[in-house]
């Protein structure tokens, strides 16, 4: 700024201008400053909602994970308790079938021999009925049906 000053009022009418230039300078970097801040803090915001979201969907993962857990291990202790049942349902058929066989020579002889009655073999099937007979009630008396059903 070439001027002539003439009197004080043009002079401080100069000066007010060159503080107004200056301030504006100065006032401008200011700006420029704190437009930079601004924008930093937008982007810290947004890092800062993605970590928040992040956190919401890790936490529900950890929900999903627990309940998943909780599943299998219910599942397992289902799987363990059918073995179990299992093991019993194939010993009860296992001792039902061994009864069984009493019926099945039974069968064979009444069958296979039309003097079954006058068989050697009568006897000793007859006391083989009677015995499986009793063992029926017994096994029935200390297993009541109700063990069995689905």
């Amino acid at each position: 700024m070439d001027a002539v000053l003439v009197n004080t009022h043009q002079f401080y009418k100069w000066f007010a201008e060159l503080e107004s230039a200056m301030k504006s300078e100065t006032e401008e970097k200011y700006r420029l400053y704190e437009n930079t801040l601004q924008e930093r803090v937008n982007t810290c915001d947004g890092i800062l909602k993605q970590v928040d979201d992040t956190l919401n969907l890790f936490e529900e993962l950890q929900s999903l994970h627990s309940s998943v857990a909780t599943k299998t291990k219910t599942l397992h202790d289902a799987c363990d308790q059918l073995l179990v049942e299992k093991q019993r349902l194939i010993e009860f058929a296992e001792a039902l079938r061994s009864r069984l066989n009493y019926f099945d020579e039974l069968e064979n002889v009444r069958f296979g021999d039309p003097n079954w009655c006058l068989a050697k073999i009568f006897c000793s099937t007859y006391e083989k009925v009677r015995s499986c007979q009793f063992s029926f009630n017994c096994f029935w008396s200390s297993h009541p049906c109700d063990e069995y059903t689905m």
